[in-house]
């Protein structure tokens, strides 16, 4: 979190996915062990619960943590409205982006893989510059 918050980088893409990455399900050390979890989580309501909430919990932290990024590098025009406005919104955005990044071209069969985070830089390197300014 504090290198996220004192990076000067201006891929805040790239740096603010490589931090949701650390939230995302799934376990590269141990697949075996990620699929027990995730079967178990799944088929428990409460655990499924107690799994959603932390997700809610973890969007909010993130949000805050982008009002702090991007209040450094906004401009004298823009009120903390506007910035909290992006840094919501960002946060939405990453939140789809990581699910993205950890389903690939379709669900996940068992347990969640882990985020495929090149592969999603490739493709949002070709997709924003489509999107304008």
């Amino acid at each position: 979190m504090r290198r996220f918050l004192a990076s000067d980088s201006p891929d805040l893409i790239g740096d603010v996915l490589e931090l949701a990455a650390r939230f995302a399900p799934g376990d590269a050390t141990n697949p075996q062990l990620a699929a027990e979890r995730w079967t178990l989580v799944t088929r428990t309501p409460e655990l499924m619960q107690v799994a959603m909430e932390r997700l809610s919990a973890v969007h909010r932290e993130l949000a805050e943590v982008l009002v702090l990024r991007l209040k450094r590098h906004s401009g004298d025009s823009e009120t903390d409205n506007e910035i909290r406005a992006q840094a919501s919104l960002l946060s939405h955005m990453v939140a789809g982006i990581v699910r993205f990044s950890i389903e690939g071209d379709g669900p996940p069969v068992g347990a969640p893989r882990p985020p495929d985070l090149e592969r999603t830089r490739v493709i949002l390197a070709q997709l924003l510059p489509k999107l304008g300014g």
